[in-house]
């Protein structure tokens, strides 16, 4: 037999089967809103931007061409041109249309949920879209679409999971539109990009986060623009910010939707970020700025450092540090100190650091930083030198590297491979910088010192004091380098013509007197003042000239050529008249 209480159970049963039946129901068509709100766009008129769309559909299809150039003849597009041909998700909705609902009858203002849509960058795309359909999925007749406008999603999409599902911090529509074409119902709306505005919040392995400090780091943002140096500020003339929590490891956006006075999505919407133009191409260049926030601003200042890394195209990654310094030490390669060690802040730079002495015979090549110790305990060092500009994160030791001087040869000899000596070879190095002089012994060698492996020197042949040859030769570390230099001497050409010239007989045309000037006294035998016979200093003479084409040693022909004996005769004085 049923009892009272059998009868209350089953109808508590029943109730709540009734609920849970209309709350699917309900569900149901809710998700058939969306998903027809979501697919609104499918249902699309084809039509071309400029052409009336057909009589049945002209008040409620709204076309819209998305273009990524201001106008269609700008010389340069709005985005960044190396992603021309990436692929790109936007969520987009339509507001301020104006309808009669179909079930009222009531004249209202409404919008259209988020329509979602995939783009190629740098491809202008028309989109025919229904907009007789509110968000809620309700429907409308008597469509003005005068004064509508369209709004790109801008942030970080989630599901009720926390997956992205979209992403948008750095496009959107530079203007809300307006009829552009014949079709009242036509709009053009150019796609910008702005600065992004991604973050990747990020710790450092060392740190440690107490429990009294998660969940309450709250870090204010700014932005500077880097070529004046000042805070960018949006259209209401106040500085551009956002609030956010750190999260290590959080994917997020410089985006707070509940900050609409100066919050970054807002200044991205207004075009107050702006990196290109239709003229110059990118025209900005920006940089984040982080600090502390809130009432536990001065200890989370003593507790830790904020870093920012990153640019305006490719987004920003914030790091937390420990506030405590890291220490930069300097040896050489058994450990030795060689300078003072240096405590430098996470990410700061270790500055100019001064060159160690060199034992005798090196000189310093560079600061390598040690990476790790192999099985005999020796340093491992790093493959390329330490750069002053890196940004110091852990302990470091810079191990001093230095390399063995060297000598070079420099070697000067005749046509025929004998050795020249007392010849002058000066050495500069590659910046023009004189580091020695040679002069050759009896073989013709002579060496310089102290110069760097792997460096190019010039060596010059000096004669005279000036340079007659010179050659540039690289400095090995395995082997002494040298040059050589060749000389080569002319047959010896007479002064005057070998062609005999009977001066002594001439006789001066204007007084008839024989020409006596430069001409030696002799006295009756014949002889100079000296004892020589005119005939026998002749062919004395003429024994000590070269014969013809016999080439002569250059050092020989420059001392006979600055003797006190000519070619082909003797010195004359001049006789007084």
């Amino acid at each position: 037999m049923e009892t009272k209480e059998d009868t209350v159970a089953a109808e508590v049963a029943e109730n709540e089967a009734t609920e849970e039946k209309a709350e699917e129901q309900a569900t149901e068509k809710e998700d058939k809103k969306e998903s027809a709100v979501l697919e609104m766009a499918e249902e699309n008129i084809p039509t071309k931007l400029g052409d009336p769309a057909p009589a049945e559909a002209q008040k409620t299809t709204f076309n819209v061409k998305f273009a990524w150039r201001y106008t269609d003849d700008s010389e340069k597009p709005f985005y960044n041109p190396a992603d021309t041909g990436k692929k790109v998700d936007f969520y987009f909705y339509v507001s301020g249309i104006t309808g009669t609902d179909v079930k009222t009858g009531k004249k209202v203002d409404y919008m259209t949920g988020w329509i979602k849509r995939t783009f190629t960058i740098g491809t202008d795309e028309i989109i025919p879209l229904r907009l007789d359909r509110d968000h809620l999925g309700n429907q409308y007749k008597d469509i003005d679409a005068h004064a509508a406008s369209v709004t790109l999603g801008t942030g970080i999409f989630k599901d009720e999971q926390g997956e992205v599902f979209n992403r948008n911090t750095r496009y959107y529509a530079s203007k809300g539109g307006g009829p552009s074409g014949p079709n009242p119902y036509d709009f053009r709306i150019p796609i910008s990009q702005a600065m992004e505005l991604g973050v990747l919040f990020n710790q450092t392995n060392d740190l440690k986060v107490p429990a009294e400090h998660e969940g309450k780091i709250n870090i204010r943002f700014n932005v500077k623009d880097k070529e004046t140096d000042k805070l960018v500020k949006g259209g209401n003339g106040k500085v551009i910010e956002d609030v956010l929590t750190f999260e290590s490891g959080a994917d997020t956006a410089l985006i707070d939707n509940n900050n609409y006075e100066t919050g970054f999505a807002r200044a991205l919407r207004s075009g107050r970020l702006d990196l290109f133009s239709a003229y110059t191409g990118k025209y900005k260049d920006y940089q984040v700025i982080a600090e502390f926030t809130g009432e536990n601003k001065q200890e989370l200042e003593k507790y830790y450092t904020i870093v920012v890394d990153g640019n305006d195209l490719d987004g920003w990654v914030v790091t937390l540090a420990p506030k405590a310094a890291y220490r930069v030490t300097f040896t050489d390669k058994e450990g030795h100190e060689l300078l003072p060690p240096k405590d430098v802040q996470y990410a700061e730079t270790v500055g100019t650091v001064q060159a160690p002495t060199a034992p005798a015979g090196y000189v310093f090549d560079a600061w390598y930083e040690q990476t790790g110790v192999d099985q005999a305990g020796q340093p491992i060092l790093a493959t390329t030198p330490f750069d002053a500009a890196t940004k110091i994160i852990k302990d470091t030791q810079l191990v001093a590297q230095f390399m063995k001087l060297r000598s070079a040869t420099a070697t000067v000899i005749d046509q025929d491979g004998a050795g020249l000596k007392g010849q002058t070879v000066e050495v500069y190095d590659a910046d023009g910088a004189h580091v020695g002089t040679i002069t050759t012994d009896e073989r013709g060698l002579g060496f310089v010192h102290d110069l760097r492996p792997g460096k190019d020197y010039t060596f010059k042949l000096m004669f005279g004091g000036r340079v007659k040859e010179e050659q540039t030769v690289t400095i090995t570390e395995n082997y002494i380098s040298g040059v050589t230099f060749r000389l080569h001497s002319e047959p010896m050409k007479p002064l005057v013509p070998a062609e005999e010239k009977e001066t002594d007989n001439e006789t001066d045309n204007e007084t008839g007197n024989e020409k006596d000037e430069g001409k030696v006294e002799e006295n009756s035998n014949g002889e100079n003042e000296e004892g020589d016979t005119k005939k026998g200093k002749e062919k004395e003479d003429k024994n000590k000239l070269p014969k013809a084409g016999e080439a002569v040693g250059l050092g020989a022909a420059v001392a006979y050529l600055f003797s006190g004996i000519g070619l082909y005769g003797v010195t004359r004085r001049k006789e007084e008249q």
